[in-house]
């Protein structure tokens, strides 16, 4: 079961999203609709909002935040209108999420910053007029002349196709049936040889646009296949698990919409001189939506919450040190869902001695931790390395993952020479300093049974004692 009980980072993401649909989204939503109006100033306010790349790490130009709190703000934006909502749940979770997770770093750099800080927008295309269900069968080929690709095809129902800068796409790299080998690819939406067609003529969701689209000898280089030759199905598939958590979360807010617009027309149609609102049997008929769209909503949140324990589930962790702090930080990495777990010492006993506690837990050679440090993507020094007046570490850390996240037991200083130098270089880190108040606050707790507020008022008190 999860804890239902949202932060105050969500509750704020959750009436910033709410506030904004109500005062960009619901003047001119139906005319929107009516006349197939991309709502351009409001996509942009968005990508100004973090709302266009919520999940993507800041480093990459996103806001570094939760699924459950992207599942709040498409929620609450599908609520007014689901054609925003759509837009920003294809480029959230299908374009740049298919980037941060396969793409490289000169990929990222190019492609993942502008879509995730809303200065572009991102499409997503796999469908095609032969292939939909049986993604595999795709007829769109590239084939490979010298170090560049040679593009003929057509592909299907592309979200934002008109009104995107750029697309990920999906196409054979192999024309032997029995292989069916599909390869991921983003292209520029100028780009030669790469035509639209027209908007489709929908039922709804007319603000947001798609249409075909025709690749006619369409040359991309090597440098903008994402991932390997082989691999775009995973791609495709991976993106779409996610995506669907978003499209869930825009029926609830399409749901919740429809219940509200029934309730108040209850209490607006008499029969038999009084509000229908108050006959038991349309009591129950709107009961049993309520009970139905909240149901709904925490199978999302549950969903949501699942997929964060699978992201951590796919983590590396690296804990330097084997003394009395690090059996509660491997409890905590458990705990989170970190599956493989890995802890170094100079005196290797010690290790051994918490492997024997805990199980799986893998010990890496003190003498092999310079080069095993790019393995990682969560590194915790768990030693006095960098204490106040002591020595700090002298590893090079130039070739650990760009997105790795560097954590620090040590909060005296609160920024050690380590942290100052991953600073720099973009990487995320975080200091002792809420492990020791909230130790402290479990302390007062065990012995005096009064759990005291931990404020920012706190916060700065003891960072000037601090410092």
């Amino acid at each position: 079961m999860i804890n239902l009980e949202l932060s105050p980072e969500q509750d704020l993401i959750k009436k910033t999203a709410k506030d904004f649909a109500q005062k960009h989204l619901s003047p001119g939503v139906i005319e929107r609709d009516e006349k197939s109006i991309f709502p351009s100033s409001q996509v942009e306010a968005l990508g100004q909002l973090g709302f266009m790349g919520m999940m993507v790490p800041e480093k990459w130009g996103g806001a570094g935040l939760d699924t459950i709190s992207y599942t709040l703000a498409i929620e609450e934006i599908a609520a007014v209108e689901l054609a925003t909502s759509t837009i920003m749940s294809v480029n959230n979770s299908l374009v740049c999420q298919a980037l941060l997770d396969w793409g490289n770093d000169l990929q990222k750099k190019e492609y993942l910053v502008p879509l995730a800080s809303g200065l572009k927008l991102g499409a997503y295309s796999l469908s095609e007029p032969e292939s939909g269900s049986d993604a595999r069968k795709m007829k769109t080929y590239a084939e490979k002349v010298g170090s560049d690709y040679l593009i003929n095809g057509t592909k299907n129902w592309v979200t934002s196709g008109h009104n995107s800068d750029f697309i990920i796409f999906f196409c054979r790299t192999n024309l032997n049936d029995k292989k069916d080998e599909v390869s991921a690819f983003i292209i520029d939406k100028n780009t030669t040889g790469l035509s639209l067609g027209k908007k489709e003529d929908k039922l709804g969701l007319r603000a947001s646009d798609t249409c075909q689209l025709y690749f006619e000898n369409c040359k991309l280089p090597k440098e903008n296949r994402i991932g390997d030759e082989g691999q775009g199905f995973s791609i495709a598939m991976n993106a779409l698990g996610g995506g669907r958590i978003g499209i869930a979360a825009q029926a609830v807010g399409l749901a919740r919409t429809a219940l509200e617009k029934a309730i108040s027309y209850s209490k607006e149609r008499k029969q038999f001189g009084r509000p229908i609102s108050s006959f038991g049997a349309i009591q129950n008929k709107l009961a049993d939506i309520a009970t139905n769209v909240q149901s709904a909503r925490l199978l999302v949140w549950q969903a949501a919450y699942l997929k964060e324990i699978d992201n951590a589930s796919k983590k590396r962790a690296l804990i330097i040190g084997a003394g009395g702090v690090s059996p509660s930080v491997i409890l905590s990495l458990q705990k989170s869902g970190v599956q493989e777990i890995s802890v170094t010492n100079r005196t290797e006993e010690k290790c051994i001695f918490l492997k024997n506690k805990f199980n799986k837990l893998k010990i890496i050679e003190w003498k092999k931790l310079q080069e095993e440090l790019k393995n990682f993507d969560i590194i915790i020094n768990a030693t006095s390395l960098g204490l106040k007046d002591n020595k700090d570490f002298d590893f090079n850390f130039d070739h650990t993952k760009s997105n790795l996240i560097y954590i620090d037991t040590i909060y005296n200083p609160l920024e050690t020479k380590t942290l100052k130098y991953l600073k720099k270089m973009d990487i995320k880190v975080f200091n002792g300093l809420d492990m020791f108040i909230y130790q402290g606050q479990k302390a007062f707790y065990l012995w005096n049974k009064i759990n005291p507020e931990v404020d920012d008022e706190l916060l700065k008190l003891l960072e000037s004692k601090l410092n």
